[in-house]
């Protein structure tokens, strides 16, 4: 292309229009895409956002345990065992679950992640949560999330000015003492972090002795694998499972990746929007192709080869990609900025979600480009004269 003359470009600018309408096919399948794998990344990292903020060196939680919302339950004994294995320097219990909360300034209902602590017991990395947990010592205090999805203005700056919000939660008393950063997810509002025993008030059917999971930290210098395969041989129970923490983040986000019907969902979108703009510009190269055969022809009577005029093609393919890329990636950018400032879900372009779109892109119209170039075999020096 850059040797010659650009015939593909030549012939593309030639008709405004069809190139108009094949940059907005190619823009609408990457957006598509762009916003289906937006979703879905979004989904992973707000599902395992909170178990990342967590302390801890193994992890000790059920068998039937997929996600935070649907972590399931292991007996508190078992947990117990754990700390009679070399090399365990303490284990703490977390209660997880769902509470519906009704704003007490708006009057709409929210669906909170409360997480139930010990709050002696440092259990997360963030310092904004940890320098608080002391004031989760009361039955019926806890800690808010400032970025929950919907109108909490009004509570957050009743906390943020050293107030105390009062509410009410499954019937019980609830004050709102301090405030953290964690966000919503697919499956929640935002996050409500509490005492043990405040969980316990807040989820009356909840037993003490069914822990959502435990956290093991282990002494200084221990080989954390041995350690794992000691409690696995512990704890060798079916409704027990013993995970590193790598692991144990591993395994939720493969499961909300490959096996979660959400991200099935996603992914077949993508897969459509790419078949969509494959179908557009494969038209729109076809029609261009057959617009030109008489030329084509005359080219192959002058001398030049057939793969020279599939390169042609496949320039305009090129051209194509790169039109219809950058737009998309421009729109993509600002629509995920009005998304997440609606959903409040992390949506963030990232440079390898642009990078995946982009090869997309170029086997979309490189396949199309292919399809196109099948009417140029017919193409007979004999037919111009």
């Amino acid at each position: 292309m850059f040797y010659r003359t650009p015939l593909g470009w030549l012939q593309l600018r030639h008709r405004p229009m069809r190139l108009v309408v094949a940059i907005c096919g190619v823009m609408f399948a990457n957006l598509l895409m762009f916003m289906q794998f937006g979703f879905l990344g979004s989904l992973i990292q707000t599902t395992v956002q909170l178990q990342s903020h967590l302390i801890g060196d193994i992890v000790i939680s059920s068998t039937s345990g997929r996600q935070l919302q649907g972590i399931g339950t292991v007996p508190r004994r078992r947990l117990l065992q754990s700390l009679a294995v070399p090399g365990v320097r303490d284990m703490t219990e977390v209660y997880s679950g769902l509470i519906d909360w009704i704003n007490p300034t708006t009057g709409k209902t929210a669906n909170l992640t409360v997480i139930g602590i010990d709050p002696e017991v440092p259990v997360f990395l963030d310092p904004d949560i940890d320098a608080q947990r002391f004031k989760l010592r009361t039955l019926g205090s806890a800690l808010m999330d400032r970025r929950a999805r919907g109108d909490w203005s009004a509570v957050i700056r009743s906390v943020e000015a050293g107030g105390v919000l009062t509410t009410e939660i499954s019937g019980r008393q609830a004050r709102v003492e301090g405030l953290f950063s964690m966000g919503a997810t697919f499956g929640a509002d935002g996050t409500l972090i509490v005492s043990r025993e405040t969980f316990l008030s807040f989820t009356g059917a909840r037993s003490a002795g069914a822990v959502s999971f435990g956290l093991v930290r282990l002494a200084p210098g221990v080989d954390p694998g041995a350690t794992v395969e000691a409690l696995r041989t512990v704890l060798a129970y079916e409704d027990t499972k013993v995970e590193t923490m790598a692991e144990f983040l591993a395994s939720h986000k493969r499961f909300l990746a490959q096996d979660s019907p959400v991200s099935f969902v996603f992914r077949t979108g993508a897969f459509i929007g790419l078949l969509v703009g494959a179908a557009i510009v494969y038209q729109i190269l076809y029609a261009d192709v057959n617009e030109h055969m008489s030329e084509y022809a005359m080219l192959k009577s002058l001398g030049y080869s057939h793969g020279y005029l599939l390169g042609v093609v496949c320039e305009q393919a090129a051209i194509l990609a790169v039109l219809g890329y950058l737009p998309s990636l421009a729109a993509a950018a600002a629509v995920y900025a009005v998304v997440a400032k609606a959903t409040a879900l992390p949506l963030v372009l990232t440079f390898d979600r642009a990078a995946n779109v982009f090869a997309l892109t170029c086997l979309m119209c490189a396949v199309s480009g292919a399809l196109a170039t099948r009417r140029l075999r017919a193409a007979d020096p004999a037919d111009i004269f």
